[in-house]
């Protein structure tokens, strides 16, 4: 379910700066790194898989977010797939990719 704050593009420009930094991506991004190819579910605005391909993730990176607001932001970095949707029915019309 797309929280609808996070469809606008402004606002979700400030869940960037609210979550700057995250202690948890600490924990994360290891794991990112030592596999291949990477589906994060409910990636928001792709930091970490930014996070990933800025160390040096070779493989295939895919995001995956029901709001287009922090997908917009995502899709700034366009060397990572983003998959507009959710886990709850299958990739239809409202779906949208972005290759690298």
């Amino acid at each position: 379910m797309v929280d609808h704050l996070f469809a606008d593009a402004r606002l979700a420009a400030l869940y960037d700066d609210l979550c700057r930094d995250r202690a948890d991506f600490a924990f994360y991004l290891p794991l990112v790194m030592s596999a291949r190819s990477v589906l994060d579910v409910g990636c928001g605005t792709g930091e970490l898989l930014h996070l990933a391909r800025a160390a040096g993730h070779t493989g295939r990176l895919c995001g995956l977010d029901p709001a287009e607001g922090m997908l917009a932001r995502a899709r700034e970095r366009t060397d990572v797939d983003w998959v507009l949707g959710d886990l709850t029915r299958p990739p239809g019309p409202r779906s949208s990719t972005s290759s690298s």
